[in-house]
């Protein structure tokens, strides 16, 4: 697919950047053009590195930028910001992940394509050509920027740029003494003098006379490197055109391998293709590799979400790595259990024992959110969130990626390496958070579910669902290894402190947590139905400013943020009927705002499932074009939340995978439903089981699923 943005619009320079963000799960490079600055929302983003400047929020760093290039005709600046082309357009070849564009002036075309290197994390490549419509003198001034584009900045303490063994680097140390390095080596066929502009940029300019139809040509490689982010196998100081071009190829081979095993060809609409194409493209390009780090909530996009991790990783994404690359699963779930130490002390931090998983994680499991996370869009005072201290739900989401990742994979080497031990430490958290009534049930109260809209609820029955369900998952694979291994069981207890009393108060628990009727409507919270029973469009009404937090209004009503028991059936379709299923889908989704990118996903899986096949269908699409759209929120409660959606990009792959196709696991085997829409004739996608890779091809009532070799 080639995604394709004709004409300029200066108006839509932010919401571009967004959507032809570059990236290789390590470095994500904004989609915006070669002369923009800071001003434009230039950003070059490294995923795992953060830093807090004064009192602000800590988030991931924007370090300077290596591709800043302007060029002239006989001294006239030949930009889209001081002039209007006569033709203009961006693209981005979502298979081999390389953003171009051409733009044409009057005097001159200017060409260019870049990528972020999905074979060396550290490195991105990109080339630039101004070619004459007329004789004359032109010229390249290339180099780096490093005026940054910040959110809650400046990250820097201090900063410079400089050349050296003819590279121009910018070196910056941040507020927490880390040190960031961007190399850049520029290669031209040109001579050029050295420039330095005020504030923090150096550049080369290459300048030549040139007739109708000449150009002059620029290659350049950018190695980007931050503490613990260093490749110290590349030295790029040495590099010419051939390096570059072999850069180039190795990133193109292995994007193309990438894109063949993850693809899913639709025999149906255009867009529907293209929207998935898109969400695949994205979980792609966010996908990390080399380091043990995981996908933010925004993706390589920038800092929005202060670049964390939230539970979008492994209940929407997961899924997709599992089935498409696995060794990137194993890295998203390692990552949560070198974060055990983080959700240790956070739960300490909140009064409590074992482990309490950040809502937004940074790196070893810190805790990124705040107590204030949103402000009043009307008055600017910050308003008190309890997305922190009582969205618990997270460490059962942390826990049931790592078991689904090692039923479905066969691969329980990462339980037997750290994950057990996070298991039982997030067993022990919710034992010490509970409470217990004078009939022996326990109750997990003053909680906030997948609704959020709802603050301080008690028995949330999504979490107190998957608690039982991720405990009963720990209880079971620690007997059958004590069985095994006592000796390795006896060890891991004596580590953890964790007595047989306590196991057995942990037993006790699980046998007796609270979990209400789901013979019929399941209620999603402890009193909710006693709440008033309006609408969506009832609730909207009562909002007095566009970018009111509905929260505060919406929680007095039945109305709801996204998904919430609807999540929980789409997480757990074989323990409910279909009878109970279409009964709470037809409930709730009238009183569902789908203020987050999260729940048209869930509710298309449902739909799907009792054979509400327009629906489905709907919410797939709505899923599927969140980041080629205007649909998705920008601001919530004034705070700016956009970016690039991947929790509805693995959304829009779990529709199509798990709904439209029905796949299902029986442990590590994987069965099909066929549930297609009217819309679409026939799915056929490639995945991976038991390490070997197969292709199914799915049409109305019928599948064919056949080994294949990559």
């Amino acid at each position: 697919m080639k995604l394709e943005k004709q004409e300029l619009d200066l108006e839509q320079v932010k919401s571009l950047g967004d959507t032809f963000v570059i990236g290789n799960g390590h470095l994500g490079y904004r989609g915006t053009l070669e002369e923009y600055t800071k001003s434009q929302g230039v950003g070059l983003n490294i995923v795992g590195f953060y830093d807090r400047y004064s009192s602000k929020w800590r988030e991931s760093v924007n370090v300077a930028n290596p591709i800043y290039i302007k060029s002239y005709f006989n001294d006239k600046c030949l930009s889209v910001l001081e002039n209007t082309p006569l033709n203009h357009n961006i693209a981005l070849d979502t298979e081999k992940r390389v953003f171009s564009r051409k733009t044409e002036f009057d005097d001159a075309i200017i060409t260019s394509s870049r990528f972020v290197s999905a074979t060396k994390d550290n490195l991105i490549g990109f080339e630039y050509k101004l070619t004459a419509k007329s004789a004359g003198e032109y010229s390249i001034l290339a180099g780096i920027d490093a005026l940054i584009d910040e959110i809650n900045g400046p990250h820097f303490a201090t900063k410079k740029v400089y050349r050296k063994e003819g590279l121009i680097i910018f070196e910056g140390q941040t507020n927490e003494s880390k040190v960031a390095y961007v190399k850049l080596k520029l290669i031209c066929d040109s001579d050029y003098i050295e420039k330095e502009e005020e504030n923090y940029r150096l550049t080369n300019e290459y300048k030549k006379n040139l007739e109708a139809g000449e150009s002059i040509c620029l290659v350049g490689v950018a190695d980007i490197e931050a503490n613990d982010f260093i490749d110290e196998t590349i030295d790029i100081s040495s590099y010419e055109l051939k390096d570059y071009l072999n850069l180039k190829d190795e990133h193109i081979k292995e994007c193309l391998a990438q894109w063949s095993i993850s693809q899913v060809v639709i025999d149906g609409p255009k867009d529907a293709q293209e929207g998935l194409d898109y969400s695949i493209y994205q979980l792609l390009s966010i996908a990390p590799h080399k380091y043990i780090t995981s996908i933010p909530a925004r993706g390589v996009s920038g800092q929005t979400y202060k670049g964390a991790i939230f539970w979008d990783t492994e209940v929407f994404m997961l899924p997709f790595y599992i089935l498409t690359n696995p060794s990137v699963a194993r890295g998203l779930v390692e990552y949560r259990i070198k974060g055990l130490k983080g959700a240790k002390k956070k739960a300490k931090d909140f009064g409590f024992r074992g482990a309490f998983y950040a809502w937004e994680s940074q790196e070893e499991g810190y805790e990124a959110c705040s107590l204030y996370n949103i402000t009043d869009a009307k008055t600017g005072e910050p308003i008190r969130t309890y997305f922190a201290d009582k969205q618990i739900h997270i460490s059962a989401d942390v826990i049931k990626a790592l078991f689904d990742y090692s039923t479905r994979t066969n691969d329980y080497t990462l339980l037997n390496h750290g994950g057990l031990e996070a298991a039982l430490e997030v067993a022990r958290f919710y034992l010490s958070y509970s409470s217990i009534d004078k009939n022996g049930v326990y109750h997990l109260n003053d909680v906030i579910g997948p609704d959020e809209y709802h603050e301080r609820i008690n028995d949330n029955t999504f979490t107190n669902y998957l608690v039982k369900d991720v405990i009963s998952k720990t209880l079971k694979y620690f007997n059958e290894l004590k069985e095994k291994s006592p000796y390795k069981v006896s060890k891991l207890l004596t580590k953890i402190k964790m007595s047989e009393k306590e196991l057995d108060d942990i037993i006790k628990f699980e046998n007796n947590i609270y979990i209400p009727s789901t013979n019929d409507i399941i209620e999603q919270f402890n009193g909710y139905f006693a709440l008033e029973d309006v609408k969506v469009e009832d609730v909207r009404k009562r909002l007095t400013t566009a970018n009111e937090y509905w929260g505060k209004e919406a929680s007095k009503t039945r109305v709801i943020k996204q998904a919430d028991v609807i999540t929980l059936l789409a997480l757990y379709p074989r323990d409910f009927s279909l009878d109970i299923a279409q009964r709470n889908f037809n409930f709730y989704e009238p009183y569902t705002e789908h203020g987050s990118s999260l729940s048209a996903s869930m509710h298309s899986l449902v739909a799907s499932r009792i054979g509400l096949k327009d629906k489905a269908y709907q919410f797939f699409m709505k899923t599927a074009l969140a980041d080629l759209g205007e649909s998705t929120k920008k601001y919530a409660g004034g705070i700016y939340i956009g970016g690039t959606h991947p929790a509805a990009n693995g959304g829009a792959y779990l529709s199509a995978i798990f709904g439209f196709a029905g796949l299902t696991y029986d442990g590590a085997k994987i069965k099909l439903q066929p549930h297609l829409p009217t819309e679409i004739n026939s799915l056929t996608f490639k995945f991976y089981e038991n390490k070997k890779v197969y292709e199914a091809n799915v049409t109305k009532d019928s599948y064919i699923i056949k080994e294949v070799k990559l």
